[in-house]
């Protein structure tokens, strides 16, 4: 089974409820589990344990997600946290050496962090995905189209 862990416990993550989570979707699949949850906040492990609780019992919680890496040995780690921490996130979530990498958007800040992300990521051949799941949104795709016209 491919072992999961989550940085962040926001709303993408956890709190809209269902499968239009990164929760939801592990739940949903037979091929991961969700290992460990990190967030900095009480709150947010809080609210977890009362809408996952009974599905993830087993999941471990960490404050810290540096903590989170030490005592765990995940497949995949989610990133989740809001974008002006994802570039920092992301070379620690590197240096940790997982299997692939999910990074909610916005993938950086910058270019310049996107161009350091990205090389830190090749050079320990890492794979990263970005979700871009709203792409086939209404708004979205009349959007792309007012572009292209």
């Amino acid at each position: 089974m491919t072992r999961v862990g989550i940085i962040g416990l926001g709303h993408i993550a956890s709190s809209y409820g269902g499968a239009d989570t990164h929760v939801g979707g592990i739940l949903e699949s037979d091929k991961v589990e969700l290992t460990a949850v990190a967030d900095i906040t009480q709150e947010a492990h809080d609210t977890f344990m009362e809408q996952w609780g009974d599905k993830f019992p087993d999941t471990k919680h960490y404050s810290d997600y540096a903590d989170m890496f030490a005592a765990e040995e995940l497949d995949i780690v989610a990133v989740c946290t809001r974008g002006p921490h994802h570039y920092t996130a992301m070379m620690d979530v590197i240096k940790a050496a997982p299997k692939a990498i999910f990074l909610e958007k916005p993938a950086t800040c910058s270019l310049e962090e996107m161009d350091a992300v990205v090389d830190a990521a090749k050079a320990a051949d890492i794979p990263i995905t970005v979700s871009y799941s709203r792409h086939w949104g209404p708004h979205v795709l009349r959007m792309a189209e007012l572009i292209k016209d």
